[in-house]
């Protein structure tokens, strides 16, 4: 980032460096950052709704599991949810380390 410009929106200067560490001393191509990140993003949009769908809620939306089979698929939708929570910032983690990666290679070009 250059000096003085406005840092985007959620920019975390020590998750950058610990980022660009990471994946230089893990020798990994940019490429294979991005197609890593791709396939994060496909996990991160799969369609949870079909599990959701099969819990009761109340009136405000929060689960109200009464069966064993309710709690199973509440537990394994929660899961999900969670995974692909973290799938996404995975992959934006990936997407900034391949620019920082492709950022160097130019440097040293």
């Amino acid at each position: 980032m250059t000096l003085g410009a406005t840092p985007p929106l959620g920019w975390d200067p020590a998750k950058d460096a610990a980022t660009a560490f990471l994946f230089k001393a893990a020798e990994v191509s940019a490429e294979d950052l991005l197609a890593a990140a791709r396939v994060l993003d496909a996990v991160a949009a799969v369609d949870i709704e079909p599990l959701w769908s099969k819990v009761r809620a109340d009136s405000n939306g929060n689960p109200i599991p009464s069966t064993p089979e309710e709690r199973e698929v509440w537990a394994t939708w929660s899961a999900a949810n969670e995974m692909q929570e973290r799938a996404f910032g995975w992959a934006r983690d990936l997407e900034r380390g391949a620019r920082t990666h492709k950022t160097e290679e130019a440097a040293t070009a």
